[in-house]
């Protein structure tokens, strides 16, 4: 009824992974009744999800077009050593297709401290700065200068995953609006791909531009470093 046939590995899944599935479905269910329990019972509520979103400095495609049988299939960069070098971008995004708009963007340096020349700055744009590109205890900035900043709906249900940071509700909830009233909901961990509104409508579509923009500039040889750090936080 099958043929089989060999084919790529397009994923890696742990056995707990495999294990858990129909538990992680249970779990996912569970949070859409919770969702829709909330949104009955206050049908003016505002609904908004963030995800952190890993941006290299260098991003290529994964496929291209090539000679069937080709064993070695190359892709030029402008540098090797910056593709696997990322930034973290937070965006806001609401349930209605709002846009927060300013954007939260964590950069790794050395020393968690960036160069005496700084770096390029913008109004939109929310720097924090590590030892690592990963949000840890710039959590309260990115409350506090982004979600929380400007307007605040006085009904607002947030739906976060289960990163560390997001689990400390004394410290989201310190950093909102006293006249706010709050509800926060977690994705289960291991479930991003099934409901997590941001990395399945909004991230990967950066990604995507980042991507052409790439490639564009290198299939034209234009004069421009995409992997410095100016040019990735202009973008």
């Amino acid at each position: 009824k099958y043929r089989i046939t060999s084919r790529h590995i397009t994923k890696i899944v742990s056995v707990k992974t495999n294990r858990d599935k129909a538990k992680t479905l249970q779990l996912v269910d569970e949070l859409r009744a919770k969702v829709q329990e909330i949104v009955e019972e206050h049908p003016d509520i505002c609904i908004l999800n963030t995800d952190q979103s890993g941006m290299v400095k260098e991003a290529h495609g994964k496929r291209t077009n090539a000679r069937k049988g080709s064993r070695v299939v190359e892709v030029v960069v402008q540098s090797k050593g910056v593709t696997t070098s990322s930034s973290t971008l937070l965006p806001v995004i609401g349930s209605d297709g709002y846009l927060k708009p300013k954007q939260f963007i964590q950069l790794g340096e050395p020393g968690g401290k960036l160069p005496q020349k700084g770096c390029f700055r913008d109004p939109d744009l929310e720097i924090a700065v590590g030892t690592s590109h990963m949000m840890g205890k710039t959590a309260k900035q990115f409350y506090k200068e982004v979600l929380f900043d400007g307007f605040v709906p006085p009904k607002l249900l947030l739906l976060l995953d289960s990163w560390p940071s997001f689990k400390q509700h004394d410290v989201i909830r310190a950093a909102a609006p006293p006249n706010c009233q709050l509800f926060i909901l977690h994705i289960p961990p291991g479930a991003t791909s099934l409901c997590q509104p941001a990395d399945l409508s909004f991230n990967h579509q950066l990604k995507g531009i980042q991507k052409r923009l790439k490639g564009f500039i290198m299939a034209r040889k234009i004069d421009y470093k995409v992997a410095q750090r100016d040019n990735l936080l202009k973008f």
